[in-house]
């Protein structure tokens, strides 16, 4: 785990990042900030949390962050699980608002349900993939 100001750091600096983004993707700025913060902050939670628990230093955590798209960089299983969830989360929160325009105001747009779907139904893929290839590294 990061050191806690470095994880302080990384996790304001995400929620800034995911806020700035709604807010220009057409979330409101004031009228609905509870809305945007929410999903800001449940962004931040997907995406950055699992890294500030699983890299060990500020380093390690850049160079994956770095080099996550790069064709040479051989990744760990736990570095490919943590890009995979990363992007997938983001897509997912892409995918559920460009169906319809970020009005916070209807029924479906409340709990952001197909975003739910989307985080939950990619954990528990990521959560399969990862014991398979624990089991499949004991048995070889």
């Amino acid at each position: 785990m990061l050191a806690t100001l470095t994880a302080a750091k990384y996790l304001t600096l995400s929620f800034a990042i995911f806020y700035t983004f709604a807010v220009l993707f057409g979330a409101p700025f004031f009228s609905d900030i509870i809305a945007t913060t929410v999903l800001a902050a449940t962004l931040t939670l997907v995406t950055a949390l699992p890294a500030v628990l699983i890299f060990d230093s500020e380093e390690k955590f850049l160079e994956v962050l770095l080099l996550a798209f790069s064709a040479d960089y051989t990744k760990t299983t736990k570095e490919s699980i943590y890009i995979l969830t990363s992007i997938f989360a983001i897509f997912g929160a892409w995918a559920a608002a460009a169906v319809h325009p970020l009005d916070w105001d209807r029924w479906w747009q409340v709990r952001r349900i197909i975003f739910d779907i989307y985080c939950r139904n990619y954990k528990t893929a990521t959560s399969v993939y990862a014991d398979s290839v624990q089991k499949s590294s004991v048995l070889h």
